[in-house]
């Protein structure tokens, strides 16, 4: 009775998509501890190969906010869940994902620091639009989150962004840059 519960909200939590259907099963059965395998055999089935769209991984991103922002969810918990679904996460973000769409999910990994997720998404990105946040991203999840392990290419290729994202009055972008790199050469001081 209680899967039952979880599968109705998630079915309310997730307004289209079989997908966030099965990613809400996912991290509630794992929240409650449930047994995880028993509810998701109630639900549509989820094809192997099957592809998202932009829609849903922007809400797939807000389903990442939402648990993110939820005191009950921890991190570890949703890692947990992504390891479940990461492999048809890899496999939609190469299909003409917008780079608005792949800028939502980029934040979204990065507020729950999944760096592989993240990677994945900046190894299609960066090729395609060559802005500083995409070289922002790549080294920030290169380096898995830690100034202090960024290379010293890493850090020119940074130092570069930031002239250009200051040029071209990407505030945001700038910010992010430049606390990364204060944080690096906090970590480099003798």
């Amino acid at each position: 009775q209680r899967g039952e519960q979880l599968i109705s909200e998630a079915m309310q939590k997730s307004n289209d998509g079989v997908f966030n259907v099965h990613f809400c099963v996912i991290i509630e059965a794992l929240l409650l501890n449930q047994p995880i395998a028993p509810l998701l055999k109630i639900l549509p089935p989820l094809p192997k190969d099957y592809l998202l769209s932009q829609k849903e991984i922007v809400q797939f991103a807000q389903l990442i906010q939402q648990y993110a922002d939820d005191d009950s969810a921890d991190l570890i918990l949703l890692h947990k869940a992504l390891e479940k679904v990461k492999t048809i996460i890899k496999q939609a973000i190469k299909q003409n994902t917008s780079e608005a769409t792949l800028l939502t999910l980029c934040q979204s990994l990065d507020r729950i620091r999944h760096f592989e997720l993240l990677r994945a998404c900046v190894k299609i990105a960066q090729p395609q639009w060559d802005r500083p946040i995409w070289m922002y991203y790549r080294v920030y999840a290169e380096a898995n989150g830690k100034p202090a392990k960024c290379s010293d290419i890493n850090r020119y290729r940074l130092e570069d962004s930031l002239k250009k994202a200051q040029e071209q009055n990407d505030q945001r972008t700038a910010g992010l840059i430049d606390k990364f790199l204060n944080q690096y050469y906090e970590s480099h001081k003798p």
